[in-house]
């Protein structure tokens, strides 16, 4: 057999070789499953069900969830869900230990949509466990489901720990009740995306009624958080507890309650945080911060928030408290009160920290002796194209603190501040402008800014591009800015309120 001939049969049975190699791998390898489909319904069988075909679908969302691999998505059909397990230790409705999505809204003769608003899947506790706990280091996603009736030491509603991923979305969390934390939602050392859902009735014996984000990132976008209660501490509606990057933004956070800090949302020794486009109003705190309250907190953006007739003693919309780089930029902070008679800072209270705060609309907060601002204990405060009008007194500096104001509208006629500032702390003002703001509708909550508003290009530019509504600023470009947290121009068309009235 010559050279080439040899090479040749060596080179086949090579490629023999591999070949058999190649199918004793395949063979021998286990095959990764595809996600499924499984189905529930109130009618379903769970016995010696593994919940695939949607005619026989089985009858918990705990046996889908048992016989699920990760990456499987459970559809559940509308009804009441009351079945209790104990797993772990743990008594809840649904017991999540792996990677999934749990959707509701479904019907029996269609899985293919769910309408989760007129066939709605509720999951309820009955007052004896939590609707949903999740565990591990897993993602999960929720939706279209309501979780109810949870009772529990922490997280009544949802549960999350230990490095849990979740995303809630289009759900409703109400009547919960935790004995200690967390009333509604509560996310330990993981992460939350809470989008479009409504949290509310909610009560937690101490701290965080409604949503508790605490050592976690978080995502909470076009929720309403409302009527939810902290009945001992803090944090009504939003508690962020040594949280960090994260992102509130489009929500509407009303009528929660707190019987010391923060009515609304309460931020404790947490970082890059960003509030955006909320609406934080009809709030009440039985100490401080009506609104929103900071403590030990830095890096913290507000931005086009709309903060309005939240209550407390201080601070009744905003409270600032031993924290620093906060910048507030092209917030309405009107319409808030104070209820007690010594209290400071109708509208923005600093304690201990500093504050950067640009083209805000600040009118009209009441009560309490510091009028529209207070700033003490050692704080400083920049103010730059700023309306402050309607107030017993603007702003307030105690001895030790410092203010600067640069470009503020101070009001004239109706509008005036019975006195533009106090206090006996450094006060440094710059361009004082005085005149009508020139509100379109007050009274009816439009604090819009009109045509012959003083306001109108009688800032400085500050390196804000754009106001509360997302219009351009200045107009036109080149120009001086407004003042405030609007910016006019000779063509806008205006919405009938710039502050959405609820019930």
């Amino acid at each position: 057999m010559d050279g080439k001939r040899r090479l040749a049969l060596g080179t086949a049975g090579g490629l023999a070789l591999l070949v058999l190699g190649a199918v004793f791998l395949l063979l021998s390898t286990p095959a990764i499953a595809a996600s499924a489909t499984r189905y529930v319904a109130t009618t379903g069988e769970d016995s010696s069900n593994d919940c695939l075909d949607s005619g026989a679908p089985c009858a918990t969302i705990q046996r889908a969830v048992s016989q699920a691999n990760a990456g499987d998505e459970i559809r559940v059909a509308q009804g009441v869900y009351t079945d209790l397990h104990v797993i772990g230790g743990i008594t809840s409705v649904v017991r999540v230990d792996r990677d999934l999505t749990i959707r509701g809204g479904y019907t029996t003769t269609d899985w293919s949509v769910a309408h989760p608003l007129t066939q709605p899947t509720i999951i309820d506790a009955q007052g004896q466990g939590r609707g949903v706990v999740i565990i591990q280091d897993i993602s999960t996603t929720l939706e279209g489901l309501r979780i109810t009736n949870g009772a529990a030491f922490r997280g009544a509603g949802v549960q999350a720990s230990a490095g849990a991923q979740v995303t809630i979305s289009g759900c409703w969390v109400y009547n919960n009740r935790a004995e200690r934390y967390s009333g509604g939602i509560h996310v330990y050392s993981g992460s939350l995306t809470l989008t479009n859902s409504y949290i509310y009735s909610n009560t937690a014996g101490w701290d965080g009624g409604g949503v508790n984000v605490s050592y976690s990132r978080g995502r909470l976008v076009g929720n309403s958080i409302y009527s939810n209660t902290a009945v001992l501490y803090n944090a009504g509606g939003v508690y962020l507890n040594y949280a960090s990057h994260v992102i509130l933004e489009d929500n509407h956070v009303y009528s929660n309650t707190a019987s010391y800090f923060g009515g609304g949302v309460y931020l404790w020794t947490s970082n890059d945080v960003t509030m955006t486009g909320n609406y934080i109003h009809g709030n009440a705190a039985g100490h401080s911060g009506g609104g929103v309250y900071l403590t030990h907190s830095g890096d913290v953006s507000l931005a086009g928030n709309h903060v309005y007739s939240n209550t407390a003693q201080g601070g009744g919309g905003v409270y600032v408290n031993q924290s620093s780089d906060v910048t507030m930029t092209n917030n309405l902070v009107v319409e808030n009160r104070l209820t007690s008679p010594s209290g400071w800072g109708t509208a923005l209270s600093l304690y201990g920290s500093s504050v950067r705060l640009l083209h805000g609309t600040i009118a009209h907060n009441t009560g309490g002796l510091g009028g529209g601002i207070a700033v003490e204990n050692n704080s400083t405060l920049w103010v730059t194209n700023t309306i402050l009008v309607s107030h017993t007194v603007g702003i307030t500096v105690a001895a030790g603190s410092t203010a600067t104001l640069e470009a503020t509208l101070w009001g004239s006629g109706a509008w005036a501040n019975i006195a533009d500032t106090g206090g006996d702390g450094t006060i440094v003002r710059t361009r004082d402008i005085r005149g009508d703001p020139d509100f379109v509708d007050p009274d009816g909550g439009d604090y819009h800014i009109g045509d012959f508003s003083a306001a109108a290009g009688a800032g400085v530019d500050a390196g804000v591009t754009t106001d509360i509504d997302g219009d351009p600023r200045p107009i036109p470009a080149g120009t001086p800015p407004d003042l405030g947290a609007d910016e006019i121009h000779q063509h806008r068309v205006y919405l009938p309120l710039v502050m959405k009235r609820f019930p």
